[in-house]
């Protein structure tokens, strides 16, 4: 097999990738933040080096589910959006060894993961409380996670072309993979327990949520909750919060149970590695049949045709639409491109209906919507802005790859109007939800119908304003970054975080500098705390607010000089 070519352009490319350091430099963080908050936080005693190991071990565990689909999902879907796929089949490669060479280099991005924490896990060896078999045991069952994680997102790439397909869909296959994953190892620890001991496995484990005598039936009947946690645990070591145990479970089980436990549990781990290879290997062939079956760009069937004219196609209000549109064009031509197409409506009247069907479900619910309505509206509010985040960053990709921006500078279309219609053409596609996410939240607010008494002290003034000025701020800084880079999910990280968390960091900093002087100088000693809180909660607000206008002016001068630069060819990237 031809694996070596592939192998080695996949990696030179992802060496120059940001999102190749910046995942590492994430894990690392929080590895150092969770060995360090265990470290201040618990006492220090003979089980504190395999307490430090168990929680780093889980929240690796943890990132490996999250962070490699995310590194694999574009891997294949890229080839085929830029249409390199074929030249690599053309070139004499087979679809086999272009998964298989890419698979390995991804494979060796994520085992990178588990090398950067290899300082951080030192220290808990050397602390003491750990045996050999515990170590080998866990870092055997994160290669098998790697492995198993790597083929979710090598499924998901080949299925899409887009990369906001395939992400979704990569961490889909991911929560179902690690579900089976862990269910397995759950029951394969409770094979080795009986293997080991099988008269008295049972009474030696303590049982406090679950009663565990190991029957299938018995972890049926169980809150998936207590389902969840005990296959995580099974699958890291760690102690499950309720059975009261100091050390790691899986020392735990070796002192309670047989002595050839240790074996046991080596063997299971070692039969899961090898498990999870057959799978990745299973996981590359069929990427492999899928990409041999749609590598060509195809037209699409008669039927296909016959199917989106009859359920896309306008039937009703012609004229209507064709002037709605004739309008929008003459006052925004840039911005009539996020209108003219069947996704930008179905986007833009899918979250108002999403949002007006939501709230419904929950005032219907006469027990739960006390508690339920307000944390809707905000979960709903936080998805939107996310969504605002995606498509404001991705507004100019489009026009960058097909060479439309071009066209639109040689046009006599200024800069700034074409900055100004991009912004105004997302703002329309989001407007209708975000009014309606604030009068559903005023009217609940101010109990406007005289009904809402009972869960109104849950809903906050300034919520609505930090949405609303969100919002903005992620319109403005995504159009900058969309300018800037050409990775759709690089791109909306950095949106949200220079529009919505970095504000929330500097208002809380400020804050809590603030508060720090008032205490150090004893003012305000005499006032309320609920006086303090407020005068608090107006200082991060404000703070918040002005580092958002500073950041959407920052955003708006820069993309306009980028736009009067035309060094689209350096920057794009």
């Amino acid at each position: 097999m031809h694996v070596h070519p592939v192998t080695e352009r996949e990696m030179h490319a992802e060496s120059r990738h940001a999102m190749t350091w910046w995942a590492r430099v994430a894990v690392f963080s929080l590895s150092v933040f969770a060995f360090l908050w265990c470290a201040i936080m618990t006492p220090f005693d003979r089980t504190t080096g395999s307490r430090l190991f168990y929680l780093v071990n889980t929240l690796l565990f943890i990132v490996i589910w999250i962070l490699v689909p995310l590194l694999v999902a574009d891997s294949l879907s890229q080839e085929r959006r830029e249409n390199t796929l074929g030249l690599l089949i053309l070139a004499g490669l087979k679809s086999r060894e272009i998964v298989v060479g890419k698979s390995i280099a991804q494979a060796l991005r994520g085992m990178n993961l588990l090398l950067v924490n290899a300082p951080i896990m030192v220290i808990p060896i050397i602390l003491g409380g750990l045996t050999w078999t515990e170590v080998v045991i866990a870092l055997m069952m994160n290669s098998a996670a790697v492995f198993v994680a790597l083929s979710a997102g090598l499924l998901a790439s080949a299925l899409s072309r887009r990369w906001w397909r395939a992400l979704p869909l990569a961490w889909l296959l991911s929560a179902l993979l690690m579900t089976m994953f862990t269910l397995a190892i759950f029951i394969g620890e409770h094979m080795a327990l009986f293997s080991s001991n099988p008269s008295n496995a049972t009474a030696r484990i303590p049982a406090v949520r679950l009663e565990m005598d190991f029957a299938l039936l018995d972890w049926v009947r169980s809150p998936w909750q207590d389902r969840l946690d005990l296959q995580l645990n099974s699958a890291t070591g760690a102690p499950p919060a309720a059975y009261g145990v100091d050390e790691g479970w899986w020392v735990h089980e070796m002192t309670l149970s047989a002595p050839n436990l240790p074996t046991a549990l080596l063997l299971r781990a070692l039969l899961t590695l090898l498990l999870a290879l057959v799978f990745h290997r299973f996981a590359v062939w069929l990427a492999a049949l899928l990409i041999d079956f749609d590598w060509r760009a195809r037209p699409h069937s008669a039927a296909f045709v016959r199917w989106k004219q009859f359920w896309l196609s306008p039937r009703f209000l012609h004229a209507l639409l064709r002037r709605r549109l004739s309008l929008a064009m003459n006052r925004n031509p840039i911005g009539w491109f996020h209108q003219r197409s069947w996704k930008s409506r179905l986007l833009k009247w899918g979250w108002f209906l999403a949002l007006a069907v939501a709230a419904s479900l929950v005032l219907s619910d006469s027990v739960n919507y006390a508690w339920g309505l307000p944390n809707a509206l905000r979960w709903l509010g936080m998805v939107l802005l996310a969504n605002i985040a995606y498509t404001a960053g991705s507004c100019f990709r489009h026009d960058l790859e097909s060479g439309t921006m071009e066209l639109l500078l040689v046009s006599s279309l200024s800069d700034r109007l074409i900055l100004k219609g991009r912004i105004a053409g997302v703002a329309g596609q989001y407007l209708p939800s975000l009014v309606l996410l604030l009068v559903i939240w005023f009217t609940i607010f101010f109990d406007l119908p005289g009904q809402y008494f009972t869960i109104r002290g849950q809903l906050h003034w300034f919520e609505p304003v930090i949405f609303t000025t969100a919002a903005i701020a992620l319109l403005y800084r995504g159009a900058r970054e969309s300018l800037r880079r050409r990775a759709p999910g690089w791109t909306w990280l950095l949106t949200l975080f220079h529009g919505i968390i970095l504000p929330g960091l500097v208002a809380v900093l400020v804050t809590a500098i603030s508060a720090f002087f008032v205490l150090l100088i004893g003012a305000g000693s005499g006032e309320s705390s609920t006086v303090l809180l407020t005068a608090n909660l107006w200082l991060w607000l404000a703070m918040f607010i002005i580092v958002q206008v500073i950041g959407t002016a920052i955003s708006w001068f820069r993309a306009l000089d980028q736009l009067r630069a035309r060094n689209f060819s350096a920057s794009f990237r």
